[in-house]
């Protein structure tokens, strides 16, 4: 089964963009599973029972975060969906235009 995908650097630290996620999950109604603090691993789970796994790491010496998403159950769609949510709340939340590199 192919995984679906989505990565992104953002010109936030891993504090901001760590908030951002938990603020996404909230507004989309989803459920955290587990999370790994260490690996910057996040997983959580639709109301369908469908799995993500989203990553979050801090680039260094520039000082961005990347963030992935990735699952084999849900469309691309819902990645894509899950970044642009990340990029209103970035938008309404923080004064600087959201950023993202990749």
């Amino acid at each position: 089964m192919k995984s679906n995908v989505q990565k992104a650097v953002f010109a936030y630290d891993r504090n901001t963009m760590l908030n951002v996620i938990y603020d996404v999950i909230d507004s989309l109604n989803l459920s955290i599973v587990q999370i790994n603090s260490e690996q910057g691993i996040i997983h959580i789970e639709t109301a369908e029972g469908s799995s993500l796994q989203i990553t979050v790491s801090t680039l260094f010496p520039i000082n961005c975060t990347s963030v992935g998403i990735s699952s084999v159950e849900i469309t691309n769609d819902f990645g894509l969906i899950f970044m642009d949510e990340m990029k209103s709340i970035l938008k309404s939340n923080h004064q600087k235009k959201p950023q993202m590199i990749l």
